[in-house]
């Protein structure tokens, strides 16, 4: 009997770096394959660059990677349409790992994320995936267009992607310059919410590898806490 391979799900900050559009392209022709669209030379180098164009355009984007390893298996990404809506533009997951939850955890860090900053996600499903987003109680508008409304409060530990970008917008407790923050633009860098979408820590990957946490003044009595959520999360960023 074959093990269940061990997948990590991992937030993307900075898509430039190594072979992340060459993966996201993989990942996304092998599946468009699967459902029988026939994928050009020239489709292949139109979707890298438009994954690139995307990230270095938009200023609100995110992304998840499922890996198995080093490798990765699937991945999850998007960009904030407006101040209401965030648009997941691509969820793929390598066929021969369908069935294996990767879908679904990607999804749910989607939506977790984009809580932070919008109330809405939009998409345009492939015909053969329907099910799949109808399953995570996603409204059909026609064919292909779904919507979901999302939570109005998130708690707990989420990625910040394009830091300054997604900063602007929340309710910051910390004792801290946010214009700051755009020196560590696309470095790993985690929040911690509270109550309100507030965001009562910070914690980020430093250039020269250290950690470093800020806390709300205001809490001292949580500081620990926050600080062993934010370090956790950002010993487990590679």
């Amino acid at each position: 009997m074959q093990s269940k391979p061990n997948i990590r799900i991992s937030p993307i900050f900075d898509q430039s770096v190594g072979n992340i559009w060459s993966d996201f392209t993989r990942i996304e022709v092998a599946c468009d394959l699967k459902y029988d669209y026939q994928v050009s030379k020239e489709t292949k180098v139109y979707i890298r660059n438009r994954n690139a164009e995307e990230w270095k355009n938009q200023k609100y984007t995110f992304a998840f990677g499922a890996y198995n390893g080093k490798k990765m298996v699937g991945f999850a990404s998007g960009y904030r349409e407006n101040k209401q809506e965030m648009y997941l533009h691509n969820l793929y997951v390598l066929p021969e790992y369908k069935g294996k939850g990767i879908g679904k955890t990607l999804l749910e860090q989607c939506e977790r994320n984009a809580t932070l900053v919008t109330d809405k996600m939009m998409l345009i499903s492939l015909p053969g995936a329907l099910s799949f987003y109808e399953k995570h109680k996603y409204d059909i508008r026609d064919e292909r267009n779904c919507e979901k409304f999302l939570p109005k409060e998130i708690i707990g530990v989420v990625p910040v992607f394009k830091s300054i970008d997604w900063l602007q917008n929340v309710k910051i407790n910390l004792d801290v310059d946010i214009a700051e923050f755009e020196q560590y633009k696309n470095l790993p860098m985690f929040a911690y919410v509270s109550m309100g979408r507030a965001i009562d820590a910070l914690g980020i990957r430093m250039p020269n590898g250290e950690d470093k946490i800020w806390t709300n003044p205001k809490k001292s009595g949580m500081k620990d806490f926050y600080e062993k959520k934010l370090l956790n999360a950002l010993a487990k960023v590679r």
